[in-house]
């Protein structure tokens, strides 16, 4: 009926201004104006996002194969830095993971001698790109696989 569209509207409206808001009061450097809104690219970006990965992986054989280009970043806890993304109702890994590494170079380094190459001597090969971020309030999230709702990145536009 009528009332489908009402609080619907409403909500999104709501989050929108709580969202601008919330990244308005934490901005205390000004942005650069060229930048598109709510997508940028780290200054410093030690993230690389994989997909084609086995669903049978796990962090440490990813950070093993990644360890090639350089050190992974660790945890507090000493584990990798390494998120595999599952999907929600399955719990299943989705195949595609983000990894962060210690040093900036190591990006470019994966992305040159890894992307297309696949993780065991047998397998589909990966695919390794730079990681791209989305600024939610304070809190920056990867925009590349994880959450409910993400929009893929247009396909064609290929960093670099």
């Amino acid at each position: 009926g009528k009332n489908a569209k009402g609080p619907t509207a409403a909500a999104a409206a709501g989050e929108a201004t709580d969202a601008a808001t919330a990244a308005a009061a934490g901005a205390s450097k000004p942005e650069e104006p060229e930048e598109p809104k709510g997508w940028f690219e780290l200054k410093v970006n030690t993230s690389v996002y994989v997909t084609g990965l086995p669903d049978d992986t796990d962090a440490d054989e990813v950070a093993q194969h990644f360890a090639r280009c350089g050190i992974i970043k660790t945890d507090d806890a000493g584990q990798p830095r390494i998120k595999l993304y599952k999907d929600r109702q399955s719990g299943m890994l989705k195949g595609d993971a983000l990894v962060t590494c210690l040093k900036e170079p190591s990006v470019d380094l994966a992305c040159q001698i890894l992307d297309g190459a696949p993780l065991r001597s047998v397998g589909p090969p990966l695919s390794v790109t730079v990681a791209r971020f989305e600024m939610k309030g304070q809190q920056y999230q990867d925009k590349n696989g994880g959450g409910a709702g993400a929009k893929p990145a247009a396909a064609g536009k290929k960093a670099g």
